[in-house]
């Protein structure tokens, strides 16, 4: 089994399958368009060259914003989450593996796997932003956003 993260320079089919499967509310096309180019980067993760799971981060100066995280639903509770959330703190962080880069990252209020995560990694909740993503089913209420940070 070989694992084996590497750069994305663009949108693949196998993206936005995964991005469909992985959440409840999927980022269309046209916004993962928008991420491929200066300020940011998006890392795949491939099992035996297939792509499996991938991050979408901005970054502007000492700021990163996970934008996106996704790791196809076959492959959840095999730790390839924490592999690709790995990735990005040793991206925020200088040659000694101290953090240099102040990280932030928005996770719906109900999303308990992934606070669960974020909080084993040394985020904490600074904020919410009421009613910030849209509803799983039409009519449904709008949900809320925690706002979580991992300072320097």
């Amino acid at each position: 089994m070989a694992l084996i993260l590497a750069p994305l320079h663009g949108l693949s089919p196998d993206m936005m399958t995964i991005e469909r499967a992985a959440h409840r509310v999927p980022w269309g096309a046209n916004v993962f368009g928008n991420s491929f180019g200066p300020r940011y980067r998006v890392i795949g993760l491939f099992l035996n060259h297939r792509l499996v799971g991938y991050t979408v981060s901005h970054v502007l100066f000492d700021e990163i914003m996970l934008m996106n995280i996704a790791v196809a639903p076959e492959h959840h509770r095999k730790g390839y989450g924490q592999l690709l959330l790995d990735d990005l703190l040793a991206f925020a962080s200088d040659e000694n593996g101290v953090q240099k880069d102040m990280l932030f990252l928005e996770v719906r209020e109900h999303n308990e796997a992934a606070i669960r995560l974020y909080e084993r990694n040394g985020f904490s909740e600074i904020g919410r932003r009421p009613g910030y993503y849209p509803p799983v089913v039409p009519g449904d209420e709008r949900e809320s956003a925690i706002v979580m940070s991992r300072a320097k």
